[in-house]
């Protein structure tokens, strides 16, 4: 949760709230048949809890996005803007077959092996960490959580949808799609491979709006939200900006049609 520390930067004046999705930080374990949709669900449930009917300014990074567009696409709530931090996208390993393909059953069974064992809890018994946070992922890393949220993406197999199956269209919803910075992993033989499909995935996505923006973060990984949280912090302060002054003009609108 190190990358969220954006979060407490944001303007007091706002209401800002995230959550650790089920086997991640304080919430509880992950059932290992837990689909994406269901993780849809429950982010809807939890918005609606808090928010009620006031207007969202959603923020997600990664895996999160494909979350966010199906919440968004249900529309069971007042979602005022979407903003995508790198977001994974419903087709990327078609589009990317054989050049970075889902986690594979062998990572997760040697993940369970490694819980078991305490692999890699014997090898960082003498690792001096340089923060607390960091030894806490560590130990996350090996453990038997970690596993079962493996297992969930395992059962679900990848992601091998084309985007236009889900009909997805968010009309004038304004959607930022912010992407990492291609130049970054060009020493990268991993993710250099990237530079060839993510943009245009990327643009894909922003695409489902008509009230869309394209933005590269120069010098940034997929990690947008630990590299460049001044961005997004700007971001997020503009977009609610204009949504606040959206309403504000909409309340007005509103009461002159009262008055007249």
């Amino acid at each position: 949760m190190s990358s969220l520390s954006f979060v407490n930067q944001l303007p007091e004046s706002f209401t800002a709230c995230y959550y650790d999705r089920l086997g991640h930080g304080g919430s509880d374990d992950v059932s290992l048949t837990f689909t994406t949709d269901e993780k849809s669900q429950l982010q809807e449930s939890l918005i609606q809890h808090i928010a009620g009917e006031s207007p969202v300014v959603l923020v997600v990074h990664s895996y999160g996005g494909i979350i966010a567009r199906r919440t968004a696409a249900r529309a069971n709530i007042n979602l005022a803007a979407l903003i995508l931090l790198d977001s994974a996208h419903e087709n990327q390993h078609t589009i990317m077959r054989g050049k970075f393909d889902p986690i594979s059953e062998y990572v997760k069974v040697f993940q369970y092996v490694n819980a078991a064992l305490g692999l890699t809890d014997i090898k960082n018994i003498f690792k001096e960490y340089d923060s607390p946070i960091s030894k806490r992922l560590d130990q996350y890393y090996s453990s038997f959580r970690w596993a079962h949220v493996l297992s969930t993406y395992r059962k679900e197999k990848g992601f091998y949808t084309p985007l236009e199956d889900y009909n997805y269209d968010f009309g004038k919803l304004k959607v930022l799609v912010l992407s990492h910075d291609s130049e970054v992993y060009a020493e990268s033989l991993r993710f250099s491979i990237l530079a060839d499909y993510w943009p245009k995935m990327q643009k894909s996505i922003a695409e489902l709006s008509d009230n869309s923006e394209h933005i590269i973060v120069k010098g940034s990984t997929h990690n947008i939200p630990g590299d460049s949280p001044e961005v997004v912090i700007a971001k997020i302060t503009e977009t609610v900006g204009i949504v606040s002054n959206q309403a504000s003009s909409s309340i007005y609108n509103k009461a002159l049609k009262s008055d007249s």
